[in-house]
């Protein structure tokens, strides 16, 4: 028996790459999405720490970027203490990775807490590319940009301040994180209907605080990456609806894995 299946497309942190190469495509198709956004780059012209890791990776090359974070890290030696996720946050990250290269990423992304993290990725930043301010503005899209896909029919959505883990965060915190990027859009683009994007996704990065709060504050969803089709149960909730990255559907040559996605096409 045939099931009717919904799709909703959604992109992550409002990068210009979607305003100029995915845009015009959707406009054309009449394709409905979802930009979730994060707002450091609008309000403080500030990369968010996941792009900083990526341009500079691009810029060095993993074993001199990993030779010059490793000898600034040095400094910070017994003043801080790695994060410990939990053991669903690290399944199935990487899985195209070294084992070497897994867990250097897994210290950036999960285990170092942002307030060593980012001064040492703004150091290293403004050592190769200067300032970040004429980055950010060719990295994200402006705020008319933003304007203008969400006039065309882009639904957009909250994807914090910062980008940082929420779990890791005591729940003032967690609420400034949310609160800034929604009161800014609010305000700047008459933002009426909220659901956020909590940041990486993966099981372990929210918890019960982030729940709480997105009850209280009156938000529609939070959505994760928990990698599975969504059920009533799940839009019951509100708080944790899965989704699945566009990478969880090819395999590692970059074939399509149908047996990740037939599950969409059958069932309940």
């Amino acid at each position: 028996m045939f099931t009717q299946s919904s799709w909703l497309v959604n992109f992550d942190d409002g990068l210009k790459d979607f305003y100029n190469y995915v845009f015009p495509i959707l406009k054309r198709w009449k394709v409905p999405a979802t930009v979730y956004c994060s707002t450091a780059p609008l309000l403080n012209a500030s990369l968010l720490n996941m792009n900083r890791i990526h341009l500079l990776l691009g810029a060095l090359g993993q074993k001199e970027f990993r030779r010059r974070f490793e000898r600034l890290l040095d400094h910070y030696k017994g003043s801080y203490k790695l994060e410990i996720p939990s053991a669903t946050a690290f399944d199935k990250l990487y899985p195209r990775d070294e084992k070497d290269t897994r867990k250097f990423k897994k210290l950036l992304n999960f285990q170092l807490p942002h307030t060593v993290l980012s001064p040492i990725l703004k150091s290293l930043f403004k050592q190769v590319y200067g300032s970040e301010k004429e980055i950010v503005e060719r990295f994200y899209m402006t705020l008319d940009e933003i304007k203008e896909i969400k006039n065309e029919g882009i639904d957009i959505g909250i994807h914090t301040h910062n980008h940082h883990i929420l779990s890791y965060l005591d729940i003032h915190q967690q609420k400034y994180e949310i609160t800034t990027a929604v009161d800014y859009l609010r305000e700047q683009i008459n933002l009426e209907k909220i659901h956020v994007a909590y940041p990486y996704g993966v099981p372990g990065t929210w918890n019960n605080n982030t729940k709480r709060l997105m009850k209280g504050l009156g938000y529609q969803a939070g959505l994760t990456l928990g990698r599975r089709i969504v059920k009533p149960n799940d839009l019951y909730g509100r708080w944790e609806i899965p989704r699945y990255d566009v990478n969880d559907i090819f395999d590692g040559e970059n074939n399509l894995n149908a047996k990740e996605i037939e599950v969409l096409f059958s069932g309940d």
